[in-house]
């Protein structure tokens, strides 16, 4: 059978916009394969959208032409956070008024998590995919294929309509053999078409960088941090991918499409002691000369040098610190991360001490948050001294800890209802310093808004990241 996949940019970025590649959806595509099916992927990022035509029409006539091309059997929109609904939506609208016969299966964070409330008002959407989609769409290609109702309506980790029922099928497991999954289908799409300026990226080695590709080793996140909605869609045990394969996917792309930059995009790709230093010395045995970021970072909570240095030595230039907070009690009890200051410490001097250019993520407007609390972030920050610091506003992601005790603590600032949560029309950008979306039980919004302004002044710390962002003193 033939499967269209779609991949839309965000909202707010629909016409000036060149995301990350889709790799999630490049993974479907491989387990389609596998099960004989043919998958086509179309990648709204980075296509052009004419000024004359709104988004959703421009998307459904591309799509209609590879529906002439390929009749397929089923189309898959993918969603993978609330920003891209609107677009999944009015796009599915039009295809289903044209195409009423070709079922729209749609899946990611935003689907996953208000299956129903979608399936219940949107009549062109069909299925929803719970979770990671492989073999989920890979049963649901084969069963349509064969016109076997019956077996669709038992999918794992499925939600379908049966006439005016819904029916929301829980996933009884995650996969624990990642590697069936194989490697993402790279050559359906062209890498160039990603290219962008990458010159603001530490780069020791002074290599071409015009692509930072993502590689995942592993998923699941076995932590409960109060702000993340990760974990429910990945499920909370840690399941690994062989470092044979993963290093098989980066002499893939580093021989046959000359990639020499990459980035880990693993919740904790450095969990699993073993894992990571396999990895690292599959690259070295291969003598693939690269370049790497961990960009959602390392575990703070049990770092060691060993592999610190071993990531150093593999290529690793580049790491991200998820500290979150520089208040003990924050961190450890309000967000539940269980990392000490001696723990962020030692992670700093290590990273120091292998030459790799370090990048602190904090959040600031917890509702416990205070001035008093803001000040021993300021101040870890001056004691770390970083190369970066990225902080965000908290964004009270819905179905979070951290959403429902917002809203019981009536410290939620926009009068929204998570009854419409599911029309992903209230749109949170974490990249928007100017908005707020939550105030804290002692503190003002002008107050947060001055320590936005000293924390944006922070955010290029040293000499180097001032340097290659071009930053004058």
């Amino acid at each position: 059978m033939n499967v269209i996949l779609v991949s839309f940019p965000r909202t707010q970025e629909v016409r000036n916009n060149k995301e990350t590649i889709p790799v999630g959806i490049l993974y479907i595509a491989s387990y389609l394969q596998k099960k004989g099916h043919n998958p086509i992927i179309i990648d709204f990022s980075i296509l052009h959208i004419p000024d004359n035509i709104s988004p959703p029409e421009f998307f459904a006539d591309v799509i209609e032409k590879e529906i002439h091309l390929k009749r397929p059997g089923l189309i898959g929109l993918n969603c993978f956070d609330s920003m891209k609904f609107l677009w999944v939506r009015e796009t599915a609208k039009i295809l289903y008024n044209t195409y009423p016969e070709i079922p729209i299966s749609t899946g990611g964070l935003h689907p996953t998590y208000f299956a129903y409330d979608i399936l219940n008002n949107c009549p062109e959407i069909s299925y929803i995919c719970l979770g990671e989609g492989e073999e989920t769409m890979a049963e649901l290609a084969s069963s349509l294929q064969v016109n076997d109702i019956d077996n669709i309506k038992k999918i794992d980790a499925l939600a379908l309509r049966e006439r005016s029922k819904i029916i929301i099928n829980s996933r009884n497991f995650f996969s624990l053999n990642l590697d069936d999954y194989g490697i993402p289908l790279w050559n359906l799409i062209q890498l160039e078409n990603y290219y962008s300026d990458h010159s603001s990226y530490w780069n020791p080695k002074n290599q071409n960088i015009n692509l930072v590709v993502p590689i995942l080793s592993s998923r699941g996140c076995p932590f409960s941090c109060s702000f993340c909605s990760v974990k429910k869609f990945m499920g909370g045990k840690l399941r690994l991918r062989s470092p044979k394969l993963v290093v098989d996917e980066i002499e893939l792309l580093y021989n046959r499409y000359r990639q020499r930059y990459f980035e880990f995009i693993d919740d904790n790709l450095t969990v699993n002691r073993n894992h990571v230093l396999n990895i690292c010395q599959e690259i070295l045995n291969r003598g693939l000369d690269i370049q790497f970021s961990l960009t959602n970072g390392i575990y703070l909570g049990n770092i060691q040098e060993e592999v610190v240095e071993a990531l150093s030595k593999a290529g690793c230039v580049m790491v991200k610190l998820p500290i979150e907070h520089g208040n003990d009690y924050i961190r450890e009890h309000v967000i539940g991360k269980k990392v000490s200051r001696k723990n962020i410490q030692e992670a700093s001097k290590l990273c120091k001490k292998y030459d790799i250019f370090t990048f602190g993520l904090f959040i600031m407007g917890f509702p416990e948050e205070t001035t008093s609390t803001l000040e021993d972030t300021i101040q870890l920050m001056k004691e770390l001294k970083l190369d970066m610091n990225y902080v965000a506003n908290l964004i009270p992601f819905p179905e979070t800890d951290l959403y429902f005790r917002a809203e019981t603590g009536g410290c939620l600032i926009s009068t929204y209802s998570s009854n419409d949560f599911w029309k992903g029309d209230i749109q949170f950008n974490a990249d928007n310093h100017n908005e707020f979306y939550i105030k804290p039980y002692a503190m003002s919004i002008e107050d947060l808004i001055k320590y936005r302004e000293k924390f944006n002044s922070m955010k290029y710390y040293s000499e180097r990241a001032k340097r290659i962002n071009n930053i004058i003193n």
